[in-house]
């Protein structure tokens, strides 16, 4: 199986070079699964607000509004993962955690950051779990790291929010797992998309112009 995931994940490194694909790649065969439904169009997303209204729970259980995140008017740092996750999803939380680190800016006083899981079936213990091995394994977390929200959702809040980005996976049967893209969606203090960076190891200064 992982041979063939392999053969898949490299097969769509190398027609999107822009795009990185998360988790374990699922299809009925190696050479049936379609990158291109993942990309994400930018250039209809770009601009675009996202919907206030979506509510998601914190580890500690504290469920609160997207919007909330916005009333104070900072940006947010939008990274959708699922918690249980067998591939790229730790990696992208740590490189995003290597990443904030070397800027000098500080959660919750500068900038927000949401870590939201895509599967609805994950609950506060999962993003707990997650959260606390993600500071085990990085050894300097950014500034103001306990105001990062690690947080899970129901299944038509994921469907409302990944709609609004432009984010679209799937569950694999097959391999009992999602599919999905490796992005970081960055949002503007008025809850605007600003820029979308694809990879598992994003450079500060992207982030810094993003």
């Amino acid at each position: 199986m992982y041979k063939r995931i392999f053969i898949i994940c490299l097969a769509i490194f190398m027609s999107l070079q822009s795009y990185a694909f998360g988790s374990r790649i699922a299809t009925t065969s190696e050479s049936s699964f379609d990158a291109s439904i993942l990309t994400i169009d930018e250039e209809k997303f770009l601009g675009k607000s996202v919907p206030m209204d979506v509510t998601f729970t914190d580890e500690n259980g504290v469920t609160m509004k997207l919007g909330d995140l916005f009333n104070k008017g900072k940006p947010l740092v939008l990274n959708l993962i699922y918690y249980n996750c067998p591939a790229s999803c730790k990696p992208l939380a740590e490189g995003l955690a290597s990443a904030l680190a070397k800027i000098n800016m500080e959660i919750g006083r500068d900038y927000n950051v949401l870590t939201l899981s895509i599967n609805e079936k994950e609950g506060a213990e999962d993003a707990k779990k997650f959260h606390q091995a993600l500071i085990d394994k990085i050894k300097k977390m950014p500034k103001g790291s306990e105001h990062w929200i690690f947080a899970t959702t129901t299944k038509e809040n994921i469907k409302k929010l990944t709609g609004a980005v432009g984010y679209r996976f799937f569950f694999s049967e097959q391999d009992k797992a999602f599919v999905h893209p490796n992005v970081y969606i960055f949002l503007s203090p008025e809850g605007k998309i600003t820029r979308y960076i694809f990879g598992l190891y994003p450079l500060d200064f992207d982030i810094k112009l993003a």
